[in-house]
């Protein structure tokens, strides 16, 4: 049985590896995997930013030169629970 939603509804995903994926899940889901080593969070951050308003950039830059990179490499010091 299948659920079936609206046009308007979109699922997004978010998996460590794709172990367990299929290809029938990686072609209907059209999955993108990104390793750690591949992709740096300085250029999400710098894509982000770039994406808001042009009043809040240069705070938004400030606080995250800040504080950004100090709190993840915290958040991935601490053990999984």
């Amino acid at each position: 049985e299948r659920i079936r939603f609206g046009p308007n509804v979109n699922f997004i995903f978010e998996t460590n590896d794709l172990r367990f994926a299929s290809p029938a899940t990686v072609s209907r889901m059209g999955m993108i995997f990104l390793s750690d080593e591949d992709m740096q969070t300085g250029c999400l951050v710098r894509a982000w930013v770039s994406r808001q308003p042009e009043a809040l950039m240069e705070r938004l830059t400030s606080w995250l030169d800040l504080a950004f990179d100090k709190a993840l490499e915290w958040v991935l010091r601490v053990p999984h629970v």
